[in-house]
């Protein structure tokens, strides 16, 4: 584990040094990241103005809401993105032969390799956020929420991981699919609203068989103090199980690699 910590923060100091050297670049798509997350909290701002609860959240809980939504989408696309557009070009322009070669496990390398810093400032933008609606809301989380948020919080990551990995992997068995790798980001309005809008089969779909809808509702409950055990414990076995599967997916794809452009 060692070896994996120290390379993990090397890949980070490699990426750092890149975006050093393109500052402005970094400081003009960092701007427009932050703009973006501006104009969806608007949006949620101008819905208020018709209406006092959405799916029985008020105002100020779907801030909490959309706060931890931002989190999450901030670290897709500064770290899960990069690397999953990495990978989809190392499968079709034959350039995994050299990851596999390596004296390393190739799926950490292939989760770890590359990131972008453009959108870590929506990252404590989303934080920031919360804090200030929990306060409002006068809702103080104990020690246990908080240990529990920042526990789901990580599971919340390995499920979007994992999914993308799941679909990128999904390359080996197709001849220059490019846009695979949107298959995610496309889900990514499914989990922006809580999960109560959801009713009928919808409900089923994405709350029961697919539970992509817990993603950000149920974090945002557990720190509103009313969560559901269930909905906690469902959500972190269908990961770990969906993180199996991805695992010997990938190993069974690997096969029909032949270190040339599909």
């Amino acid at each position: 584990m060692k070896k994996y910590w120290h390379l993990f923060w090397h890949f980070r100091k490699i990426q750092l040094m890149r975006m050093m050297e393109y500052r402005g670049d970094f400081l003009f798509w960092a701007l427009v990241s932050v703009m973006w997350t501006l104009f969806n909290f608007l949006f949620f701002t101008l819905l208020f103005t018709v209406t006092d609860q959405i799916a029985g959240w008020n105002q100020t809980e779907l801030y909490a809401f959309l706060a931890i939504y931002t989190m999450i989408d901030a670290l897709t696309w500064s770290f899960f993105a990069h690397n999953m557009w990495e990978y989809k070009r190392a499968i079709y322009q034959g350039n995994l032969g050299t990851i596999l070669l390596k004296p390393v496990n190739t799926i950490a390398i292939l989760l770890t390799q590359t990131n972008s810093y453009n959108n870590l400032p929506r990252f404590f933008i989303g934080l920031g956020v919360l804090i200030w609606a929990l306060n409002d809301l006068g809702v103080t989380p104990s020690m246990g929420q908080v240990i529990l948020f920042a526990v789901f919080f990580c599971v919340m990551c390995a499920f979007l991981y994992t999914g993308w990995f799941f679909t990128t992997t999904w390359a080996f068995w197709t001849e220059r699919l490019d846009n695979i790798t949107e298959i995610m980001p496309s889900l990514r309005s499914l989990y922006e609203y809580p999960k109560q809008v959801y009713t009928g089969v919808l409900a089923q779909a994405f709350v029961s068989i697919f539970p992509i809808a817990l993603l950000i509702t149920t974090p945002a409950e557990i720190l509103l103090g009313r969560f559901s055990w269930f909905d906690v414990l469902y959500f972190t076995g269908f990961t770990i199980a969906f993180m199996v599967v991805t695992y010997h997916f990938f190993y069974f794809s690997i096969k029909k690699y032949t270190s040339v452009g599909n």
